[in-house]
Formats: structure tokens, sequence, C-alpha cells
């Protein structure tokens, strides 16, 4: 199903006969010229080709005729495929490979007669089936053997088509072939869907109903849309083959496969019969029938497109791209980032991205992806055709070529062009975009060139035989991986006529262009038909909103609204959309420039008002200054007054406590000497005792531990070293005096440190009389001979008894004088207290006296600052004031303008809108279209009187 040319022939009853009658001809023994001619589309070259398989005695050699053919171009297909051999009747051409060369003419009729209504192909072709042979450019008779000419012809009557001479046809047989009644279509188109759908719907029954309701839309468009209402309205079982095998680019498979084939089948047929109407009207009536033929739920306008997934085109692909179910506004995402990588690596797109613009680059996405998808975008100048066709490109990574139109273009150049891009389509196996449009069609030869490339995928003539033998061993490599049983030449034209995607951008006012499609068949045949002569309402609505939100303007609902209402009531003759573009561009320069003027005259006025009620804003606040700034200095020469008080007041308190120091500084000097006197006293009395205590101590620190150590281990010590023990523990503050408690004192670490360090300080009188007591009644325990001779420890221990008892009792002779002393150092301290006290608070009353002169000294500099600056205030609040007063006049003029300034700029959208549209639409215009059209215009915008002459000035 992919291969055109291998499609199945579906044998209805009314085929058969065409083909036992074909195939009658074709028998060697029968071998007849003949000629096959019906409608188009009614599948006269599916016939053939049918037939012509059945021969297998039989080389099939096409030439592909239109305007532009010749005998010349007749001469080479005879040539690419018959050998020349000498005879007795002279040089022979016979065919190259098989027994037969059938040469098939397919629409013959396209030739184009000179002037004189004689044709030379046709002429030429009389002559080879009169005489059997022909003459060459040497004038030498040429024969021909086992070479049958056959052609196809449409009986279609239009500009490009053409009568053969009776001399000719009286020569042919002939075959009429007619289109299939609507049961055969059925049969043929159920025949074609089950390999397609079989795997998805697995019914026979449901692929026959969709069979029968294809063939019942198709009828139905038939019949409505008729080739006298337009001239591209042709609707033939061609457009059928085309609905079906475009089913296989769709993937409709999953849950809901029979819902996704519906609205695939929908969307196919919308593209192939609904984008070819050309108005409402049309459109309504096409969707009718299919809501009438389909269920009512089953058609419902979904604005979700078919597109193919990015990257570049696989040469090899049979069926294209397949395309998938995107919704609108993914869509128009992707197109945003594809617009942002064409921008970076071919050139600006100019256009926004509104609605209309993306369902058509959906459209032209669905053409191109597919292999030989060829569009005519029929409208007017201006609505983004090329730009969409040029955008989808890239996105495809497919190569684009156009004409490149100089002063010295012409057919030569063209064809040079031409040969280049069938060159890369066929050669290198490229999928490329030839976009061609009405400008660039300097010659009626160029549209011819591409119609004979759309129908054959070659020009006849195009290529020298040196140059296609230049390029025909890679050809011929790319033969043999594809398969293709073919000839070198056929291959070529097959290559090309699937990898050149031709979009042709057609202008409908144009002069030409009804002329133009009527002599090149192929654009409505071969072609995808988009007719789009108008924007829809809401596209007039998004372009001016877009537009202007590119150049960060944000208009207001009704201004985008003027520019729709005011573009529909334009003059049909000059309203287009390429116009309505410009009258977009031509507001925003409009708007701006009168904007960056006004705003600057506003601005100025602005600013001089600004400035002079500044000033009696500044004279109001001076004022008012002066007045706070009296105030002030009042505050601050009262501040000055209460300063220089405090500074006298602190001064007379600093007075009096210096006197206060001076008296406690006479009595602390007398009260150290008292102090010293009862030190020497003291000392005096301590000095005759404190040797014998330090001699006793270090006694004591001359006790081994062996000997206390000695004495602690004795069960029942001697009498001597119990009482010189117990008034030892007497003195420590230890009233357990049993051996026990004894023998543990003598065990305790340091034991000999605690006793050196005793403070005999800390012998109370009761402590004292206790252990005096103890030595009156056993004073021979104490007796230094006793007591060594008890332990040698025992001695030191009874002298540093002795010697702290007597320092105790001196202790407590002195002990009113140390009271009094320490009532003295008492009264001392108390008094160097007060005396600091004093002297801080001197200090503190001297630094206060300082800040208060510093104070005192800022306040009066302030008073003194602030006193001249309120004498130069006041006379400058004169002065200005005195400005002011003058100014008044002028303050006024001046705001009078300015909001006749603003009301213009509050009116300057609107006015831009009229401005816009008078130069873009009726530059060219009578002065009385101009007024009736300018007064639909003011009534549209709400303006009474407009001069746009006098704005734009």
């Amino acid at each position: 199903m992919q291969h055109e040319e291998r499609r199945p022939y579906i044998l209805t009853a009314a085929a058969q006969a065409a083909r036992d009658t074909v195939c009658s001809w074709l028998r060697n023994d029968n071998r007849q010229p003949f000629i096959v001619f019906g409608p188009d589309g009614c599948g006269k070259e599916s016939l053939l080709r049918y037939c012509f398989q059945t021969d297998p005695n039989s080389q099939m050699a096409v030439l592909h005729c239109s305007a532009q053919t010749s005998a010349e171009h007749l001469l080479q297909v005879l040539a690419q495929h018959c050998v020349q051999v000498s005879s007795t009747s002279g040089r022979v051409l016979k065919p190259k490979e098989k027994t037969n060369l059938i040469v098939y003419l397919k629409a013959l009729n396209l030739v184009k007669p000179d002037k004189w209504g004689t044709c030379e192909l046709v002429a030429f072709l009389q002559q080879m089936l009169t005489y059997r042979g022909y003459y060459d450019e040497k004038l030498e008779w040429i024969g021909l053997e086992n070479i049958q000419l056959v052609a196809s012809i449409s009986l279609a009557d239009g500009a490009g088509k053409h009568h053969l001479a009776t001399r000719f046809t009286s020569l042919m047989r002939i075959c009429s072939v007619d289109y299939p009644p609507e049961q055969s279509l059925i049969a043929i188109y159920s025949a074609y869907l089950t390999p397609i759908l079989q795997a998805s719907i697995q019914s026979a029954t449901r692929i026959d109903n969709i069979a029968n309701i294809m063939v019942r839309i198709f009828e139905e468009i038939r019949s409505s849309f008729k080739q006298t209402d337009k001239a591209h309205y042709i609707f033939t079982p061609k457009a059928l083959t085309n609905w079906s095998v475009a089913m296989m680019r769709y993937d409709f498979c999953g849950e809901n496969a029979i819902d996704n084939l519906n609205k695939c089948l929908i969307y196919e047929c919308q593209r192939i019969f609904r984008d070819r109407l050309v108005n409402n009207d049309h459109i309504q009536r096409f969707d009718e029938i299919i809501a009438n033929i389909l269920a009512s739920s089953a058609f419902v306008q979904d604005t979700a497109v078919y597109v193919a997934s990015p990257g570049m085109l696989q040469g090899s692909s049979l069926t294209g791209k397949s395309l998938s179910m995107m919704p609108h506004k993914e869509y128009a995402k992707q197109l945003q980032k594809a617009i942002h990588r064409y921008e970076s690596e071919v050139t600006i797109f100019k256009l926004p991205l509104f609605d209309e613009l993306i369902t058509l680059c959906a459209y032209i996405d669905r053409i191109i992806t597919c292999p030989g998808g060829s569009a005519l975008l029929a409208g007017k100048s201006g609505m983004g055709r090329r730009a969409a066709a040029s955008l989808v490109a890239n996105i495809h990574q497919m190569k684009v070529f156009t004409p490149r139109i100089c002063s010295s273009y012409g057919m030569k150049q063209f064809k040079n062009e031409l040969k280049t891009v069938m060159q890369c389509a066929a050669i290198d196996a490229e999928h490329v975009l030839f976009i061609m449009e009405d400008y660039q069609i300097l010659s009626e030869l160029f549209l011819q060139s591409i119609n004979s490339v759309l129908s054959s995928g070659d020009l006849p003539g195009l290529f020298t035989p040196q140059e296609f033998d230049s390029f025909s061993a890679s050809l011929r490599d790319q033969a043999s991986q594809d398969a293709y049983q073919g000839d070198l030449h056929s291959y070529f034209a097959y290559k090309v006529k699937r990898n050149m995607h031709i979009i042709l951008i057609m202008d409908i006012d144009g002069a030409d262009f009804a002329a133009n499609c009527d002599a090149n068949p192929s654009l409505y045949k071969e072609c995808t038909v988009i007719w789009k002569d108008s924007w829809s309402r809401e596209t007039l609505f998004q372009i001016p909103r877009m537009v202007l939100n590119r150049h960060s303007l944000q208009p207001s609902d009704d201004v985008i609204a003027c520019f729709a209402q005011m573009f529909e009531v334009c003059p049909t003759s000059v309203a287009s959309p390429a116009k309505f573009s410009i009258f977009v561009d031509n507001y925003v320069n409009i708007f701006n420039a009168k904007r960056v003027t006004v705003e600057s005259r506003l601005n100025r006025l602005k600013a001089g008002v600004g400035k002079l009620t500044e000033a009696r804003e500044a004279v109001a606040t001076m004022q008012k200054k002066a007045a706070k700034k009296s105030k002030l200095l009042a505050e601050k020469q009262a501040e000055a007054d209460m300063a220089l008080k405090a500074i006298t007041q602190s001064m007379t308190g600093a007075n009096e406590q210096k006197a206060d120091m001076e008296q406690l500084k006479i009595a602390t000097e007398k009260e150290n000497e008292r102090i010293e006197q009862q030190k020497k006293i003291i000392d005096e009395q301590l000095r005759e005792v404190e040797p014998m205590l330090n001699e006793a101590r270090e006694a004591v620190g001359s006790i081994k531990s062996e000997s206390l150590s000695e004495i602690r281990s004795l069960r029942a010590p001697p009498e001597a070293i119990r009482d010189i023990l117990q008034a030892v523990l007497l003195f420590m503050g230890i009233l357990d005096t049993s051996w026990e408690a004894m023998r543990k004192f003598l065990a305790k670490s340091g034991v000999k440190e605690e006793i050196i360090n005793f403070d005999a300080r800390r012998i109370t009188p009761e402590v004292s009389k206790k252990v005096t007591a103890l030595m009156r009644s056993k004073a021979a325990s104490f007796d230094p001979k006793n007591a060594k001779r008890a332990s040698i420890a025992a001695a030191p221990l009874a002298a540093w008894v002795r010697a702290n008892l007597q320092y105790s009792s001196i202790l407590e002779k002195i002990s009113p004088l140390e009271q009094e002393k320490n009532e003295l150092i008492r009264n001392l301290s108390k008094a160097e207290k007060q005396m600091a006290k004093l002297s801080k608070g001197l200090r503190t009353v001297d630094e206060k006296v300082a800040d208060l002169k510093a104070n005192f000294e800022i306040l009066m500099k302030d008073a003194t600052q602030i006193k001249i600056d309120l004498d130069k205030e006041q006379a400058t609040i004169q002065v200005a004031g005195t400005l002011v007063e003058r100014l008044g006049g002028e303050f006024e003029r001046w705001q009078q303008q300015m909001n006749r300034l603003q009301e213009e700029l509050d009116q300057l959208e609107r006015c831009s809108v009229l401005t816009a549209a008078f130069v873009t639409f009726l530059g060219s215009a009578s002065e009385q279209l101009r007024k009736t059209t300018m007064d639909d215009w003011r009534k549209l915008t709400n303006i009474d009187k407009f001069n746009a002459l006098q704005f734009a000035s």
C-alpha cells in the first residue's frame, strides 16, 4: 500500500471489462496503439499499469506530458530504452531489454499547440504510426520495431487541456473509462482499508462500514461542490485512495482505538476536502455533510492537531512520519521553541504566533512529512504562509530552496536551480522543500516546469545525457539498495517525486491565478490545496494584542477591537492580511513617536508647573521652618539660661564638698597616727613570746614520723604523753581526749604541718583556762626532761603547748588594744571611703560642669546660628514670595496647556489607530472614499473630530 505503483487493482465488473479490452490490444498477435480516456482520477493509470504487468514480454517507458513536451522529449525516452541496429531496410530502433516496448504518454492532451493550432508531438506520433518510423536530425530514416504507443487523456475541459487532431486519434484504438459506481467504490476501499485497519479493528464488518461511510461522504462532497463552482473543486476517487492510505500514518491504537480512529478519519477528511473550500458557507455545508453521515457524538470539532515528531525525515520512509494527536496549546509551545532555534539558525520570525498560524503550521507539517507531499497555499499576501512553511521545514531539518530572483533571472537560471534541488532530493536522498511564490513566476514556463515535476518527478530535457551520466553510478547503487526494477531515469523521477516537496504560494487576487492553475492541472491534482483568503475575527483580535505586547504596549480591549472593526469596514480593494500587519506596525510606530512627542511636551509643562508648585510649597515650607526656628531660638536661649544656672549651682556644691574633704583628710591623718601607736604597743608585747613560739614550731617540725608512729603504737601511753596530747587536742578544738582520739589525730596525714601552722589567735579563753589548769595539775608531765624521757616527740609538743599558752595569754592581755586598733582601722576605712566618694563626686561635678559649659557653648552657638539662618530665610521668603506672586498667570496658562495635552494623551491610542489606518489603507483612495471610510472609523473609535494629517504632522 505504501508504493503507489504497487497498490492492488481491485477488479470490479467495470474494471474487468476495461482490463479485457486493454489486454486484447497487448497480445503479440494484436498489438495496437490505443488511448484510454476518462475523467480525472477515474483510474486510467492504475488500469494501464495493471495490464502492463500482465505482459511479461514488454517494458514500459512513461512520458509525462506537459505544455512544454515536444518530439525531442519523446526521442530522448526512445533513446533511453532502445538500441539502434542496422537491417536490410536501414537503421531500426528496437527495445533494449525486452521484446516489446510500450511508450506510455500520460496526459497527452496537455501538450500545448502552437499559434496555428498544430502540435509538434502529436504530428510526430502520427508520423510514427503511419510510416513506422521517423527522420532524425540528419534526415536519415529510423525505423521502429516492436514499439507500441499508448496514451491517456482526461475528458475535463480547461485552459490547459487541448483537443487532439482527428487524424491522429483515427489511428488509435479508444478505451473509455468512467468513475466506478458507489458500490464498486465501497468494495475497492474496503479492500484497501482491510490491511491498514485489520490489526487495530479486527472486524471485517466494521471496516466495510468505515469504507461505506467514507464513500458516502465522498459522494456527498462531490455532488455538493462542483468544479463549475470553483476550478479546484476536483474531487476524484484518488482523494479516497489518499484518505485510506493516509490512515497508515496515524496512531490510533490503544484502549479507545475506535474513537481515536474516528477522530483520525475526520481529521484527514477535513484536510483533504475541507481545506479546499473557499468560504464559510461551503465549510458549513461540509460540516453538515459530516455530521449527517456520522453519529452526532462522533463528529465534534476538536482543536487538537495531528503532527509529526520533530527531527529529520528518513529518506527510506514510505508512508512518512507518524502523526500523533497534540493539544493546540502544547503544539504552540513546541512551535515557540522552534522559533527560537529558527531565529538563531536562519532569520528573524516576524509574525506573532497566533492560532491560525499555528493551525497552518500543523497542516503544512502533515503535508511535507509525507513522501511526495506538496501544497498549493492559495490566499492573500501577508498571511504567513512562507513563514509557516520555512518554520516547519526547519523543525524537520529540511533544506529550503526558493528561486533567487534578480534582474537577469530567466528560464536558464530557473532550470539550474531545479537541477540543484532535484539532485539533492534524488542523489543525496534528502527531503527538500522548494517554495515558490507569485512574484517568482516570471514566465508561464516556470509554472509548467513545476507542473511537470509535480506530475512525474522529472522535467524532460532538464539534464543532458552527460549530466545524467555523471551521477548515474550513485543512482544505480541506490536503486540496487531499494530493489527498484525500473530504469535509472524512472528511478530518478521516483526519488525526486518522493523527496522533493513543493509549496506554491499564490495570491487568489492575481490576474493570472485562475489561468495558471487551469493550465497546470497538477497544481490541483498533485498538491494538497489549502485555501485561506482571510483571517478570522479572533485572529484579527489576536495579532494586534500579540504584536503590541511584543513592543511592551498594553492597550485596552476597546483599542484592540478597533483594529478588527476598522479592518472589517475597510474597502475590500485595499484590505489584505499583509496590510493588516502593516496597519498594526504603523500603529506601533505612530503611537510611540506621538507618545514621545506629547509626553515630552507634557513633561516640560509638568516640570514648569512642578517647579512653580515647588516654589510655592518651598515658600510655605520656609515660612513654617522660620516659625519653627523662631520657636527653636527661644527654646535654645531658655536652655542656655538654664545651663548657666546649673553651672553656678554645681560649682557652689563642689566648693562645699572640697571643704568636707579637707576636714576628713585631717581626721584620717590623726587616726593613722593613733593606729601606728597601738601597733607599736602590741608589737612590743608580742615580740618577747614570738621567738619562743617559733622555736617550738621548729622543734615540732623536727619530730620524725617514726616517733609519732611509736607513740601511736602504744596501747597504754605514759601519763606525760597523754597529758601533752590532751593539751594539743584542746588547742586544736578536739574535745574528745581519749587515747583513740589521740591516736587518730596522730595518724592524720600532715599532722605536723597542722600543728606548726596553728594560729594561736584561735585559742579561746575557755580552752586557755582548761590547758592552764591541766598544766598546773600535771606540771610534771610538761617538764621538758620528763616529756623527753617519755618520748622524743613529746618534748617538742610540750614546748609548743607552753609557747602557745603564753602567746594566747599575751593576746588576751592586749585584746583591748587590738579591738581599739581594729576600731580605728574601721573608722579609717570609712573615712577613706567617704573621701573616695567625695573625690568621685568632685570629679563628677567637675565633669558635669565641663559638660554644662560645653552644652552652654553649643546652645549659644546654635542659637547664634539659628538667628543668622532665620534672618537669611526671612530675606529669601520675601524674594521668593514676590516671584511666585508675579508668575501666577503663567502658572494658570501652563496648567491649561497641560490639561489639553493630557486629554490628547488619553485619546492617543484611538487617534493613533485612526492615523495608522489612514496611512495604511487610504493612501491611494479617492477623496470621497477617504471621507466615507474615515467617517465610519470615527464612529467606531468614538472620536467626533479628527484630522489624520494634522495629527501625524
